[in-house]
């Protein structure tokens, strides 16, 4: 209930923004990320939050999706800001990646916090 309020948020703050961000091909990059003020970052962390959420759903097509629950463990007491912050200190600290895209560089991020939760890889 508190992403879901916070992605309101995020979005609200987006609509009073007269700032436009073009995505066509892709998600911008990391520099651009960095280059974002931190009302921005926070909408930005509230939407690839929820993207994140909804992805099973998107590769299973559209049948019995399931929220990962590692997600949900790590992020569901932050706040949007303390998400964007970790998200923008992780890519600050690797400037060599900054020229990726965000939807890399914010997973990778996101997983990083999260590692504790994050299901290891079978081997």
């Amino acid at each position: 209930m508190r992403l879901f309020f916070s992605l309101a948020i995020g979005l609200a703050l987006c609509a009073q923004s007269t700032e436009y961000f073009h995505v066509m091909g892709g998600f911008f990059k990391g520099s651009e990320y960095l280059d974002l003020n931190a009302q921005q970052r926070a909408a930005y962390a509230a939407g690839f939050v929820n993207g994140m959420s909804v992805a099973a759903l998107v590769l299973n097509g559209g049948g019995s999706p399931k929220e990962p629950k590692w997600l949900a463990a790590c992020v569901s007491e932050m706040t949007t800001t303390q998400i964007a912050e970790i998200m923008r200190k992780d890519i600050q600290d690797k400037p060599a990646q900054w020229h990726l895209a965000m939807n890399t560089l914010g997973f990778n991020a996101i997983v990083g916090a999260c590692g504790q939760y994050y299901p290891q890889p079978k081997q």
